[in-house]
């Protein structure tokens, strides 16, 4: 991708607004223009706060701090070299905010870096209150860049904010595979079979993704009571050593994958391809164990359910007209599902409200 200007920031707080910048860079005989809005991203691992104290702002002002499993949709500028300077002394570095590289990631999952400004937390003085005006400024910004003001309002109200508690597995984390267990003991209230974007390939012991393959990849998604926990586990499993090192065996990650409706989730990604490819980009399928586990999903919510057949052939037939007349045989539902056609594990779920079955 490219970018109007040479430098990246990445802008949480004031600097989303258009306004709040052209009023403090024409104070200072510039123009607003040397920022450039460029795209929405997520930042990984950091929540939003207000912890530190504007004598300009009359109040707290908005921060980041590392927080395992938290998601912040921020936004990613270029600023030229007039820019950069202004920003520096807007953000008072590097006496109250400090100018860090950080690494942020884009809606295709791809890491890119850029600068941001943050308050270390031995400068924090703990929750600020906000003046209203302030958070103000700030909503205008979330508004104005399509960011939920959600977060802003806990995060002004000293509120906790939830880490994202789903995560996307394809391998040897999925149920009844030879490392779920480490899922299974985090509190899964959900469980369901899904498909993101990329790419599988092995190395006969476990298989990886890449996000840059044109193709999806079938896997488990997971949604947990203890997110934080197991994402310590997980990215000791996966090597994952953090954001932007090079010692990275997989890279943790955060994609959109498609459950039956779209939903976001942690994943780990190689950008690499491994020995052997994956045709079915199934590591099930390639195993020879998907049928068996498909079957296990239908009789899990079979025996749930009084006449669960009818039901789902409903669900299935309710935007159109059933051609037979008649309620899909348990052989054709479990082919459908084993195929990936016209069913998915979400609709099962529908029908029986059990969202987490087949974890042994």
């Amino acid at each position: 991708m490219t970018h109007k200007y040479e430098h990246l920031i990445v802008a949480y707080g004031s600097n989303l607004c258009a306004r709040d910048f052209n009023k403090f860079a024409q104070k200072n005989g510039s123009h607003g223009s040397c920022l450039n809005f460029e795209k929405l991203v997520f930042l990984p691992d950091y929540e939003i706060c207000f912890d530190t104290y504007s004598n300009g702002r009359k109040g707290g002002v908005l921060n980041i701090r590392g927080s395992r499993g938290c998601i912040t949709e921020v936004g990613l500028f270029s600023a030229s070299d007039e820019g950069l300077k202004l920003l520096r002394k807007k953000e008072g570095v590097p006496f109250k905010y400090e100018e860090v590289e950080v690494v942020v990631i884009s809606d295709d999952g791809e890491e890119i870096r850029a600068l941001t400004y943050i308050v270390p937390q031995h400068r924090a003085e703990g929750f600020v209150e906000p003046h209203p005006e302030y958070v103000k400024v700030c909503e205008s910004g979330f508004n104005s860049r399509g960011i939920d003001t959600d977060i802003l309002h806990q995060a002004a109200e000293n509120q906790k904010i939830e880490p994202w508690p789903a995560l996307f597995t394809y391998g040897t984390l999925m149920r009844n595979e030879s490392r779920h267990q480490t899922i299974k003991n985090s509190g899964v209230n959900c469980s369901l079979m899904g498909q993101c974007y990329g790419t599988l390939s092995t190395n006969g012991s476990y298989p990886a993704l890449n996000l840059r393959g044109g193709s999806f990849s079938w896997g488990d998604y997971f949604v947990s009571n203890d997110i934080v926990s197991l994402l310590e586990i997980t990215d000791q499993i996966e090597g994952f050593i953090g954001y932007g090192s090079p010692h990275n065996l997989f890279r943790r990650t955060f994609v959109p994958v498609d459950v039956g409706r779209v939903r976001y989730a942690w994943i780990y990604v190689m950008d690499k391809e491994l020995d052997i490819d994956i045709k079915s980009n199934d590591w099930r399928r390639f195993n020879g164990k998907r049928l068996e586990f498909v079957h296990e999903v239908y009789k899990s919510h079979s025996a749930a359910t009084t006449n669960f057949d009818e039901a789902l052939t409903n669900r299935v037939y309710r935007y159109s007209f059933n051609p037979n007349n008649e309620a899909l045989h348990s052989e054709e539902i479990i082919k459908m599902l084993n195929d990936g056609q016209g069913l998915s594990e979400f609709d099962f779920a529908k029908v029986t409200n059990l969202w987490a079955v087949a974890t042994s």
